[in-house]
């Protein structure tokens, strides 16, 4: 609410744009653009509270996702660095069954 200068109950081009720049002081003017075109879901200039708090919902769960992925993907390095140290042999009889 600190960003609805005019308590409207949304927020318009300005003020987005106050609270994009709030959070990422580095953006630039064209990221900007893209950030109220995602946010303004009907195109009217105005994003209420309701779509940007679904927005970070979805930016959460996405960034969750991602955590995981990388979780995933560091689990299968570590795999690959034993088994290499283990078995070289048997590494490369892996590796030549998947290449």
């Amino acid at each position: 609410r600190e960003f609805d200068k005019n308590s409207s109950g949304f927020l318009d081009r300005r003020e987005l744009t106050s609270l994009v720049t709030r959070i990422l002081p580095e953006i630039k003017r064209r990221e900007i653009r893209y950030f109220r075109a995602m946010m303004d879901v009907d195109g009217d200039g105005r994003v209420t509270f309701q779509n940007l708090n679904e927005i970070v919902k979805e930016c959460n769960h996405a960034a969750t996702l991602f955590e995981k992925k990388q979780e995933t993907i560091d689990n299968l390095k570590r795999d690959l660095r034993r088994l290499v140290k283990n078995s070289r042999r048997e590494a490369v009889r892996l590796f030549g069954e998947f290449d």
